[in-house]
């Protein structure tokens, strides 16, 4: 239950309006905070996940995934309005705001068709015009 609305957090974020890999954005999410976070802030990130459904609860009568998605921006517009303080569900919000915005920004989709990366050192061109400068 807590991963479906994981997942249904991910994809209000960030819709899926591409080819990008929304649909494991959530997995990259708990992979990264099991992975790379503190004990201590992996439990509050855990708490804030608890309580984040509880506020949509509170707010609409039902949990996070059941919302309508007027009612999940509206949440969202929310938690922006808040994202400076303090608290286990601000934590949680920006947290996963903000992997999963690190997680389409190093898909192949975006790397590939947005930013247009290629490679270091680049192509080489070979037979490009060289022009003497005049001093």
């Amino acid at each position: 239950e807590k991963e479906n609305m994981l997942a249904s957090l991910s994809e209000t974020i960030f819709p899926e309006k591409t080819e990008a890999p929304a649909d494991s954005a959530h997995y990259f999410v708990l992979t990264m905070v099991d992975d790379c976070y503190a004990a201590e802030e992996q439990k509050q990130f855990m708490e804030g996940l608890k309580r984040f459904d509880e506020l949509a609860r509170e707010k609409f009568n039902s949990n996070f995934v059941q919302c309508s998605t007027e009612q999940k921006h509206s949440l969202l517009q929310e938690m922006e309005t808040k994202k400076e303080s303090a608290g286990a569900v601000n934590y949680f919000y920006n947290t996963t705001r903000s992997l999963t915005l690190q997680h389409y920004m190093s898909s192949k989709y975006y790397l590939v068709n947005v930013r247009k990366f290629e490679m270091a050192p680049g192509r080489f061109n070979g037979c490009f015009p060289v022009e003497k400068k005049s001093a």
